[in-house]
């Protein structure tokens, strides 16, 4: 018979194999918690690397919006025509408005100005 306060053999027996068992599920949650840590710190370089990425874009794209007339074909034409007088784009008044106007091509013949105007 055992006295009052004492433990028998069976019962630290059982306290120890539980608490190894809390020990090696403690262990399992420390390796999934590290594993974690690692997989949202990739995440956070990913992000921080695609942050300066478009950062660096942005930048570029900033820079070079003067150089877009050097390379862009409609906005040359665009700063061409921007920079002419609106005289000079569709003739000069009614005196010019029967003169021709290029065509965009074979398909296009030259027009008189006039008829584009009355269209």
């Amino acid at each position: 018979m055992t006295q009052p306060g004492s433990t028998s053999q069976s019962q630290v027996a059982e306290l120890f194999e539980s608490a190894r068992e809390a020990r090696g599920r403690a262990r399992e949650t420390v390796r999934r918690a590290e594993a974690s840590g690692l997989v949202f710190g990739a995440a956070v370089l990913r992000h921080q690397q695609a942050w300066a990425r478009a950062e660096r874009l942005r930048e570029l794209w900033l820079a070079g919006r003067h150089d877009r007339v050097r390379y862009s074909a409609s906005a040359r034409l665009r700063a061409r025509l921007d920079g002419m007088p609106v005289m000079h784009r569709a003739g000069s008044g009614r005196a010019g408005a029967g003169t021709l106007l290029p065509g965009g091509g074979p398909r296009q013949p030259n027009r008189p100005v006039a008829d584009l105007i009355s269209h």
